[in-house]
């Protein structure tokens, strides 16, 4: 078992550098317009449509940026590390008051509002990969699943670029899947957890 485990370890960090590698060689433009596209088929998810609380994160290093969704939402939270363990989300006015932690992610003040992610109705989640069951390449600290298994009620919708999205990936017992990937090229539903019933995409 300990040697399963350190082969799905070997080639998630082995995935890891290869999708870090090719991310940072897409230009600003294409950053930009991938975002753009992403955005607009996020938007046009029903479930979007009718979020009042939104969570998204802080894009860097060629990441999707899911910034522009912030103006459809009532409310709108991002994640803070805290206690270098615990993914924390606290609820952002005005995203310029964000400021880079030790990472450089742009990131929520310590004392701006926080919030339970089980009081959202919406999380966007960043990843370095996505299989189409669902389950994300995370960067290997485990704060998004660690979050997300505490907190069943959002709709988790998964953002990348294509390359991103692969058939399958090494994963873990307590790798948190998503129930929607979401590329420029077009909107995925998971069916990654049953009890949801049927997502709807448009």
């Amino acid at each position: 078992m300990a040697l399963a485990v350190d082969e799905v370890r070997a080639s998630k960090e082995a995935l890891r550098v290869a999708l870090r590698r090719e991310r940072l060689a897409l230009s600003t433009a294409q950053v930009r317009a991938a975002s753009e596209a992403v955005c607009r088929r996020v938007e046009a998810l029903p479930a979007f449509r009718r979020a009042r609380t939104l969570a998204i994160y802080g894009a860097i290093n060629g990441e999707i940026d899911p910034a522009p969704l912030a103006r459809h939402a009532a409310r709108v939270c991002y994640p803070r590390i805290e206690q270098r363990t615990t993914l924390a989300f606290h609820l952002v006015a005005d995203p310029g008051a964000l400021a880079p932690d030790v990472w450089g992610i742009p990131t929520p003040s310590a004392d701006s509002p926080p919030i339970e992610l089980a009081e959202v109705d919406v999380v966007i989640v960043p990843a370095l990969a996505f299989d189409r069951t669902g389950h994300r390449l995370g960067y290997g600290r485990g704060y998004y699943d660690r979050a997300l298994a505490m907190a069943d009620r959002p709709l988790r919708v998964g953002v990348c670029h294509p390359f991103q999205l692969i058939d399958q990936l090494p994963r873990h017992d307590a790798d948190q899947p998503v129930d929607v990937i979401v590329t420029p090229e077009g909107t995925h539903a998971t069916g990654a957890r049953p009890h949801l019933g049927t997502v709807e995409l448009q």
